[in-house]
């Protein structure tokens, strides 16, 4: 339709111009140069906004933000160090949702990842919560670690991981299976049982995170 549009206006502007050969000042001539430039115009515009609705669509990039101890935790807006994605098994389905921060450099990287287990991910929706570490995959639950860089004076690298869970609280707070996005909130806490160093994290949020599915 807009092709057999554009190309009724072309023809009017092609006679226009031939009537109106010769006589410069003819008011024929600035009537069809407005009307090119009127269509250029809104052609253009249309260009344009296709164009920017294209670049609103790639610039969706996940967040998650939390507190750590009390020291707020932030992946980077301008960077996709953010990741989700589902395992479809039988009998159940797996989701981990992740995240970096990097604030303080890759030297000094802190990592957050969330676990949910379940039995049908079609099933989940905004409101689902899981409160319960998980034991039995087909029983369903939750799984979070929390893990950071230490950048000693000997510039020897240590990872510090909270990896004996006590406390796990996963809420979806917003989930589009058709865009695959899903936002929610989050918190946990646990210690390391080397060092007996202990985690809490708390005001945890992952907002606009694009997930990928496999079925295995």
């Amino acid at each position: 339709m807009r092709n057999h549009h554009y190309n009724r206006i072309i023809l009017v502007i092609t006679l226009m111009s031939f009537l109106a050969v010769g006589c410069d000042n003819h008011p024929i001539n600035e009537l069809t140069e407005d009307l090119a430039d009127e269509f250029e115009a809104v052609d253009t515009g249309k260009e344009n906004e296709k164009e920017e609705e294209e670049e609103e669509v790639q610039e969706i990039i996940g967040t998650m933000t939390a507190k750590v101890n009390e020291s707020n935790f932030a992946t980077p807006d301008f960077l996709e160090l953010t990741g989700a994605g589902v395992s479809i098994n039988k009998g159940y389905y797996f989701l981990q949702i992740s995240g970096f921060d990097v604030e303080l450099g890759l030297k000094k990287a802190q990592y957050i990842l969330l676990s949910i287990f379940g039995k049908d991910f079609n099933s989940v929706k905004s409101g689902s919560e899981w409160n319960t570490i998980v034991e039995d995959v087909l029983v369903g639950g939750a799984l979070a670690a929390y893990s950071e860089n230490i950048d000693t004076d000997d510039n020897d690298n240590t990872s510090s991981t909270l990896d004996v869970l006590e406390k796990v609280y996963i809420k979806i707070t917003s989930i589009d299976h058709e865009k695959q996005l899903l936002s929610g909130e989050f918190s946990f806490s646990g210690k390391n049982k080397d060092t007996g160093k202990t985690y809490v994290v708390t005001d945890g949020t992952f907002k606009n995170y694009k997930y990928t599915i496999t079925n295995n």
